[in-house]
């Protein structure tokens, strides 16, 4: 027998017989007379090889141990797979008959909700290790005039507040010979590395900004000193009426203002997607009316200095807060009501994630390292904000 599809290649039918006896020899396989061979002998020689590869590299890296995902990988893709090579029909394996599209679909990541929220402030230069914000405060009274009587005088001094700022990084390392390799696949590694760092600082940041890290003295929003916290005794749901989950929400919104002496006043709110699911969803009048929970919200705002919109944040979700020590009651999502003001909050951002030079660490290897700069969470007027917790 003599195999000519093959071009300019032929193959005797000796030098086949002979190419599976080296391989059966290798596996311990009995070459039959008949030249009958066990139908597992390739996965036996393949398995062979790969068992004689990883044991080299446990013996070079002492402790080396294949991810365990890997291996999980690795064997239910090799319980799937099917060699082609002596099956009947097309003489090739499976994969050279995919289509491999040229377009590489990116990981999906969750929104960064921070920047959207809470405005931004880079008057901090960058390389400052402390901020400082200070306040004034004028103490005095007037009275009415009687002849030969003092004049009362009006005191000013000043208070500060300091804060600290620091660094995030992330780095992208490649070789001379992995971008030759990565060129000649067609393949983006280098880009979706590159952006990928990015997206790691972006989300640091984001961390940041609502849970801050109180053992450097940089603040977020849900763990920010002297925020106001307040659990709603109703419940969202359950035996609770339209009416009373509108009410509560009315309350933990007034609470500032009502406190305060209209001195503070929020005027946005976010709550996480289970919570704004509820209340798009949930009618006020559950027998017959076209009015949700959100809506009759809204309609009791002021229309001038009011919440507008009931915005969505996952990071206020029980199970967020939870894992990041906010202090939530087992089970309870967050409702974060603020004032949008530079004055009331603004997160202190330096620099934004950005490049440093590439740096060459050896005669193959380059570095490319990203970083940003932040101060956390300011909040001067903590008084216009209130955490409120509740149960779904």
């Amino acid at each position: 027998m003599t195999i000519t599809n093959l071009g300019n290649i032929e193959i005797s039918d000796q030098q086949l017989r002979s190419a599976l006896a080296r391989a059966a020899l290798a596996t311990g396989a009995t070459v039959r007379a008949d030249g009958g061979y066990p139908a597992d002998m390739i996965d036996q020689f393949r398995e062979r090889n790969v068992a004689a590869a990883v044991g080299q590299i446990r013996q070079d890296r002492r402790g080396w141990e294949p991810d365990p995902e890997l291996r999980a990988d690795a064997a239910r893709a090799a319980g799937e797979r099917a060699d082609a090579a002596l099956s009947p029909g097309p003489a090739g394996f499976l994969r050279d008959f995919d289509y491999i599209h040229r377009e590489i679909l990116e990981e999906r990541r969750p929104q960064l909700n921070a920047g959207a929220m809470f405005a931004a402030d880079s008057t901090v230069p960058l390389g400052a290790t402390t901020h400082t914000w200070r306040r004034s405060v004028v103490t005095g009274r007037a009275k009415w005039h009687t002849k030969g009587s003092a004049f009362p005088v009006a005191k000013a001094g000043y208070l500060e507040e300091q804060f600290r700022t620091g660094y995030v990084v992330c780095a992208v390392e490649q070789s001379f010979f992995e971008g030759l390799q990565i060129g000649y696949a067609g393949l983006q590694t280098y880009r979706l590395e590159a952006a990928g760092a990015i997206r790691a600082i972006e989300e640091f940041l984001n961390d940041v900004v609502f849970y801050g890290d109180t053992a450097r003295q940089i603040y977020g929003v849900l763990k920010y000193p002297s925020l106001a916290k307040m659990v709603l005794s109703t419940q969202f749901g359950g035996a609770s009426t339209g009416a009373q989950v509108v009410a509560a929400l009315h309350a933990l919104v007034n609470k500032p203002s009502i406190v305060s002496g209209s001195v503070f006043r929020p005027n946005r709110i976010a709550v996480p997607e289970a919570v704004h699911a509820y209340l798009a969803t949930t009618y006020l009048d559950p027998s017959g009316g076209t009015t949700t929970l959100k809506r009759a919200f809204l309609e009791g705002q002021s229309g001038l200095n009011g919440i507008r919109d009931i915005e969505i944040a996952r990071e206020l979700s029980a199970t967020e807060m939870t894992a990041k020590g906010v202090g939530n009651p087992a089970g309870y999502h967050g409702i974060l009501v603020w004032n949008d003001a530079k004055q009331s909050i603004h997160h202190v951002l330096p620099q934004r994630p950005t490049f440093l030079p590439i740096w060459q660490s050896s005669p193959i290897d380059t570095l490319h390292v990203a970083f940003a700069a932040t101060g956390g969470v300011v909040a001067p007027d903590v008084g216009d904000h209130i955490l409120g917790f509740v149960s779904l």
